[in-house]
């Protein structure tokens, strides 16, 4: 395999979690979530007119919040 493909293949099988995950994950409301959606705080795709946020993308906004 080479090494694009290598990438897609990492991509495709990374944990992406849901706006119910990260509240739970993140101890705040859904309106703060939204917030940090929007506002691109916390990096995150769209599926149709669901967002998505990465497991990597999650870890590094905590780590982010842990220095300011």
């Amino acid at each position: 395999m080479n090494k694009s493909m290598a990438n897609v293949s990492q991509s495709l099988t990374m944990k992406t979690l849901t706006c119910n995950e990260l509240l739970e994950l993140l101890h705040i409301g859904r309106t703060k979530l939204y917030e940090l959606l929007r506002s691109g705080e916390l990096p995150n795709f769209r599926v149709g007119r669901l967002y998505r946020v990465t497991l990597a993308d999650v870890e590094r906004y905590i780590e982010h919040s842990r220095n300011v």
